[in-house]
């Protein structure tokens, strides 16, 4: 007989809580949910109880009903021992979610011909471990499970090995697990072919992990780690989900519980997520939704392009120039500014006007440019336009339910502030009540609260130019484009218009990210753990994490974004870019750390980093000097 062995915990089962004393912890909340000292009395009892329940029956190998055979339960005298077994037992139920890659493997290994088995070293009796085992699609009727014990025998010593090899005599034996000691070593020991199945934590996890010691209900950031590794074991190791589950979910989840939490206190019956960054906060926020009764959640096809000619309506250069970053239209390009306006040179060129240069670099040509927009032939057609966009975006709003007379907020990602002056000053002017904004972070030169009031999770300057960059062009993919417009649909209605030819569209992408930060919301929701300082030490771990790739990650998802701003997001480098990024300071590409080390390794990547940041001192110290000073 052919023999195919399996570990049960962290191989074919892996808990969505990662760690096992976060069971003890979770069994705590569930026991007592509103006294906090009484759970911290039974999460320490429960730590050291197997330890000592090994001391008092003298055996290495404590059954469950062994560890709860103790005096010191007299200080729970709420519960029984059975009801107290019994709310650990669901726990762990609850928490165990199969690893895909090793039941492929399990069915592949009956292909072959093997007889399988499962063996683990644990104080959960083998009928239990069976139930969940074949619940999951892994366990066949006559197929064996060895439990520490109850076999009086351990892996980690190698006699539970003995055990099995007594009991099933095989010819041939292939033994699967995830602990390089109990798994590969002891087997290896004694003959058996054993492999290696890796369900270790990634270094941003680990991280997690050694942050969660010295906090108070400590446990609370494990747990996260833990949901981050399950999603991302879950999915093979795919590493569009790795990012997600490492990065995405733990920066944006932390901004949708905020968002929940202001919005109570600001007593906000409806949130609008606009499009399109806000589309994966609205997926994770239908997950806590049942938390947070009286609120309705909506998604708002709305943008700085869908609000400017509506916001221009009556309005003149000065409104103009209110809407714009740094106020000015020097430094941008005449094609991005006439995509704004909703229009074209060849429009343009019909009312005669035409620009002798393609981006404004001069004062005299953003004079020039405004002149042509606002004070001339082309202006009687601008202004048309916008009074019947204005008059459309209304029905939209209306439509949307906006202007019912609840409260409203509007959930963004930031940075400046322009869609929130622009769509109030439209709803001031048609007499309704100005809208709050919730933004996830903001500058420095954020729009002052007279365009509206507005609160954010990160304050200006907590977020790096790197961060930002991620959340705008990668954390934030949406399967939606951009709203241009609205227009009256077939049916009455006032529905978004796209630009020609885009639609609708998932991608590896967008999948991954909605998906994952789907599963990982609701598995918090269900196992009632977010405290507000773990879910920030998440957030910020996260996002500096990938900002700065202290940690190894697998930055093929980068490569694979559209162009951002007609530069790739992330890609290899030639020579002479990479001597241009180092010795220059030149920006290549929209995350250049990711490309240098794509390029030249981890290791490497992160010494030539280095170089860079001390030649720009020297760039900038010789600047200040011979130029600046001139």
């Amino acid at each position: 007989m052919k023999l195919a062995s399996f570990d049960i915990f962290d191989t074919v089962l892996i808990r969505k809580c990662g760690h096992p004393r976060n069971i003890f912890y979770l069994s705590a909340k569930r026991l007592y949910p509103d006294t906090a000292s009484k759970r911290e009395d039974f999460f320490l009892w429960r730590c050291r109880a197997e330890q000592e329940a090994a001391a008092r029956t003298r055996s290495k190998n404590p059954t469950l009903a062994e560890i709860y055979d103790d005096t010191a339960l007299s200080g729970f005298p709420e519960y029984t021992p059975e009801e107290l077994m019994l709310a650990e037992k669901q726990t762990e139920k609850e928490n165990l979610v199969v690893n895909p890659a090793v039941k492929t493997l399990i069915e592949k290994k009956r292909d072959e011909g093997f007889r399988i088995c499962f063996i683990s070293d644990m104080y959960l009796d083998s009928r239990f471990l069976s139930d969940i085992l074949r619940e999951s699609g892994c366990l066949l009727e006559d197929e064996p499970v060895f439990v520490s014990c109850e076999q009086g025998a351990r892996k980690a010593d190698g006699k539970l090995f003995d055990n099995v090899r007594r009991f099933l005599t095989p010819e041939s034996w292939q033994h699967f697990g995830d602990n390089r000691h109990s798994d590969v070593k002891m087997p290896r020991k004694k003959g058996i072919k054993a492999t290696l199945i890796d369900t270790r934590f990634t270094p941003i996890e680990q991280r997690m992990e050694s942050c969660s010691r010295g906090l108070r209900e400590e446990c609370a950031l494990s747990v996260l780690a833990g949901l981050s590794r399950c999603a991302r074991i879950r999915s093979g190791n795919d590493p569009f989900v790795s990012i997600a589950a490492d990065h995405i979910a733990p920066a944006y989840i932390p901004y949708v519980r905020f968002i929940f939490e202001q919005a109570r206190k600001d007593d906000v019956k409806q949130l609008y997520f606009l499009s399109r960054d806000s589309y994966i906060l609205l997926k994770s926020a239908q997950k806590f939704l049942p938390e947070y009764s009286g609120i309705t959640l909506h998604y708002l096809f709305l943008s700085r392009k869908s609000l400017m000619l509506p916001y221009l309506s009556g309005g003149s250069e000065t409104t103009f120039l209110e809407a714009l970053d740094r106020k000015s239209v020097v430094r941008k390009k005449v094609s991005s500014l006439l995509s704004l306006l909703s229009t074209d040179s060849q429009e343009l060129a019909a009312s005669g006007i035409t620009f002798a240069y393609d981006k404004i670099t001069t004062r005299e040509q953003a004079d020039d440019f405004l002149s042509k927009i606002f004070d001339s032939p082309y202006t009687p057609i601008l202004q048309e336009r916008a009074k019947e966009r204005h008059e459309l975006l209304l029905g939209y709003l209306k439509q949307e339910g906006v202007l019912n007379g609840q409260k409203s907020a509007m959930v963004d990602v930031g940075w400046l502030g322009t869609s929130r002056l622009m769509l109030n000053a439209i709803l001031k002017q048609a007499g309704y009540t100005p809208v709050t904004f919730y933004y996830y972070g903001i500058r420095g030169d954020v729009l002052h609260s007279q365009y509206g009031d507005y609160c954010s999770y990160f304050h200006a300057g907590q977020l790096s130019t790197e961060a930002t960059a991620l959340i705008e062009n990668y954390f934030s993919a949406s399967p939606y484009p951009t709203t241009i417009g609205y227009e009256q649909s077939g049916e009455g209605g006032i529905v978004p218009v796209f630009p020609a030819g885009k639609t609708k569209t998932d991608t590896r992408i967008t999948l991954a990210n909605i998906h994952t930060i789907e599963w990982i919301s609701d598995a918090i929701v269900q196992t009632g753990i977010a405290p507000e300082y773990a879910l920030f030490i998440w957030a910020t771990s996260a996002l500096d994490s990938i900002a700065t790739l202290k940690d190894r990650t697998d930055l093929l998802p980068f490569s694979q974004t559209d162009d951002f701003d007609t530069t790739a997001f992330a890609r290899k480098l030639s020579a002479a870019e990479l001597f241009a990024l180092i010795c220059t300071g030149k920006n290549i590409t929209a995350f250049d750390k990711a490309s240098l080390q794509m390029t030249c390794g981890y290791r490497l990547s992160s010494r030539l980093w280095k170089i860079r940041i001390k030649t720009g001192r020297i760039r900038q110290a010789l600047y200040s000097k011979y130029i600046k000073n001139r």
